[in-house]
């Protein structure tokens, strides 16, 4: 669940991570994603970018998908998608 309740620490855990030398997140499970959180692996994927850093994001689920079209971002996250 990517909802607000779950915002504060995704955007902790991006930061926490972005200190690897690559970010896969698997998003097979996501049943549920908010705007924010959206917005958070959008700015996570740019960061990464920004830093020449990996960053994928794996098994996109069709909640996922469908939420980040809803949202206009999927032109955005496609990039970084498998």
């Amino acid at each position: 669940m990517l909802d607000l309740t779950q915002a504060a620490q995704l955007r902790e855990e991006m930061i926490r991570i972005a200190a690897d030398s690559s970010i896969v997140l698997d998003a097979s499970g996501v049943e549920r994603m908010s705007t924010p959180c959206a917005q958070i692996l959008l700015a996570a994927a740019r960061s990464a970018q920004a830093a020449n850093k990996p960053f994928r994001i794996t098994q996109a689920s069709e909640l996922f998908r469908t939420a980040i079209t809803d949202l206009g971002l999927r032109h955005e996250l496609d990039k970084w998608m498998e």
